[in-house]
């Protein structure tokens, strides 16, 4: 595919096919795990491409690439043992992230622009929701992925927290609003602050209450605060679920 696409791109310049020949042979270099190919062919796609919904299409999957393999790097930094090697692969998959976090928020923009348009058709309009939940949500995952250097996490978790804060403001019944009202359990979890962890669970349970996520949670809060030492916060939990009318299985509540 790969060879054809790059004959439409050496022979037929001018044509319509030229773009997507671009897009194509990035989509090809992708499922062959070739990123550096990937990327340099998306980025030439984009200084081409002239349809609006495309081109931002394009750009959040770029900033997702970025947030993957910086994601990468810091996981890499974790297995060195030269101190001075762990620097830099730290350095460089937490700019990696933070361009995709500053990319992604600046397309949150865009596409609301793109939405507010009077020219945007209603079929168009609806790629744009979909597209601007799915950027709003990726804030949080690339702030809530950065564990290293170790002294700057808790910095990273409160972001995350308050970019999923943001997202379920805007879609707290949205595609992923339960994987954000999860996730931001476990942020405050982490950071100690019970309350709002039991909060965001609490959300869950009254808008999804039917979820696995929503019969899952609670039991892994419960379980995750005894672990850390905050045992009479996860006995109290367990007691609150005891209340609920066997809406939690046995297995639930000793998983």
């Amino acid at each position: 595919a790969i060879m054809f696409w790059r004959i439409v791109l050496d022979n037929y310049p001018d044509s319509p096919s030229y773009v997507t020949a671009l897009s194509q042979i990035s989509s090809c270099y992708g499922k062959l795990g070739d990123p550096t190919n990937e990327i340099a062919y998306l980025e030439r796609y984009l200084k081409v491409e002239k349809i609006r919904l495309r081109k931002l299409q394009a750009q959040v999957k770029l900033a997702q690439m970025d947030h993957k393999h910086g994601v990468a790097v810091l996981n890499r930094s974790a297995n060195l043992t030269n101190e001075a090697e762990v620097v830099v692969f730290e350095r460089r998959g937490t700019a990696q992230i933070i361009r995709a976090i500053k990319n992604f928020t600046a397309l949150v923009k865009e596409i609301g622009e793109a939405m507010d348009d009077r020219a945007t058709t209603k079929e168009d309009k609806e790629k744009y929701v979909s597209l601007k939940e799915a950027a709003l949500f990726l804030i949080g995952e690339c702030w809530s992925r950065m564990k290293r250097p170790a002294d700057r996490v808790a910095g990273f978790r409160a972001n995350a927290a308050k970019a999923y804060e943001e997202y379920l403001k805007e879609y707290p019944d949205g595609q992923y609003a339960k994987a954000g009202y999860v996730k931001l359990g476990m942020i405050y979890t982490a950071l100690g602050d019970t309350a709002k962890a039991k909060g965001a669970l609490d959300s869950l349970n009254r808008r999804f209450p039917d979820s696995e996520e929503a019969k899952d949670a609670k039991p892994r809060l419960a379980k995750s605060l005894i672990e850390i030492g905050m045992k009479r916060e996860g006995t109290d939990i367990y007691a609150e679920m005891l209340d609920t009318g066997g809406k939690y299985t046995a297995w639930q509540d000793l998983s």
